[in-house]
């Protein structure tokens, strides 16, 4: 028997009720299940693991496992989609630590997962907001004290805080700047309350600091003091007395300052060190050297004044500053030949401003 099948053409109405079926509840659900294999799940559950002043470690669900996400973060409010306003990482864990950040600031983040069948980036979850902890406070060592001082050394005592399993002790030249190891002689200490520096120069004063280490909160302390000493100068050598300025001439190729002193011990050779003066010193009773690493020391004396048309700088190969002021400090051998003498102090009579030579007779 012969059997003849109709199929629907394009446009006939079996073909469009065809489709009508096809677009309903039961294609409508294929559909979204396709839709959702293309989804890259989005980032939940933000949580803050470490925090203090200036890092801390955020972390989240880790709901694309396998994958990867891209972290971000700016101060709060920042434009997250700016790709210039925040700093970005891309991470295969579900945490991040970020440091140097600011003590007291508050952070946004944002994360997204990153996937990679089919590639595609999920929407960006977020902010997740933090605020990093005010800074550190750890307090200053107490009590500093000269317990002995000799020739070529000196002992200190100090107090600790209950917060420090420790700290560090310094000296340098008088009115050096304690935050710069350059200019100073530190050592770490644990334990006793107490340290000896030893090789110093005789008859020297020196500025003495003690910092504090501490665990909790994790920080050093402000530098305590300076506790300025002078170590002992030889048995019967005295130091050089009435330092003045006696001459200062500019205006001319061949700028001079010449020093006068009383030399006690009466002995031929004497060192004078010159420089630039510390401009908060001027007002104080002892001026101090602005940078005593800078100084030049001369030798060209007869032992009571330096020689006539010797230039004291705080470098061999710098100039006067004008308006800057600067001094002279002396030592001299001592008569029964065990040394030098301690350094004389810097007085306001051994200090000089630099006139502007061009200015001079106008």
């Amino acid at each position: 028997m012969l059997m003849i099948i109709a199929v629907p053409v394009i446009g006939s109405p079996h073909l469009d009720r065809l489709n009508e079926e096809m677009a309903g509840d039961q294609g409508l659900k294929m559909c979204t299940q396709k839709t959702n294999l293309l989804d890259c799940p989005v980032v939940t559950g933000f949580y803050t693991s470490i925090l203090d002043a200036d890092y801390a470690s955020i972390g989240w669900s880790d709901v694309n496992p396998g994958g990867g996400y891209t972290f971000q973060y700016g101060l709060a409010g920042y434009d997250y989609l700016n790709p210039d306003a925040g700093t970005s990482f891309y991470t295969e864990n579900s945490s991040k630590t970020i440091t140097g950040l600011q003590f007291e600031t508050a952070y946004d983040v944002y994360v997204r997962s990153e996937c990679s069948n089919p590639t595609t980036s999920s929407e960006w979850a977020g902010p997740y907001t933090f605020t990093t902890y005010a800074e550190p406070f750890c307090d200053a060592p107490f009590n500093l004290t000269l317990a002995d001082v000799g020739l070529d050394y000196a002992s200190f005592t100090w107090s600790f805080p209950n917060s420090a399993d420790g700290g560090k002790v310094q000296y340098g030249p008088v009115g050096h700047d304690p935050t710069q190891q350059s200019q100073g002689h530190w050592v770490s200490v644990f334990g006793p309350t107490v340290f000896t520096f030893e090789d110093l120069d005789p008859g020297t004063s020196y500025d003495f600091y003690v910092q504090s280490n501490c665990i909790n909160p994790f920080a050093d302390s402000e530098w305590a003091g300076p506790l300025t000493f002078q170590t002992e100068g030889y048995a019967g050598c005295d130091i050089p007395a009435n330092v003045t300025i006696q001459e200062v001439g500019f205006g001319t190729t061949a700028a001079r300052v010449k020093p006068v002193w009383n030399n006690i011990e009466g002995t031929s050779y004497c060192e004078v060190r010159g420089g630039r003066i510390s401009p908060a010193s001027l007002s104080t009773p002892q001026p101090v050297f602005a940078n005593i690493y800078n100084l030049r020391t001369l030798t060209q004396t007869n032992g009571s004044e330096l020689n006539f048309n010797v230039r004291l700088y705080t470098d061999a190969g710098y100039s006067f500053i004008v308006g800057e002021t600067y001094g002279a400090e002396v030592r001299c051998s001592c008569e029964n030949g065990e040394g030098l003498s301690g350094w004389s102090l810097l007085t306001h009579e051994s200090i000089f401003l630099v006139p502007d030579p061009f200015a001079i007779g106008k």
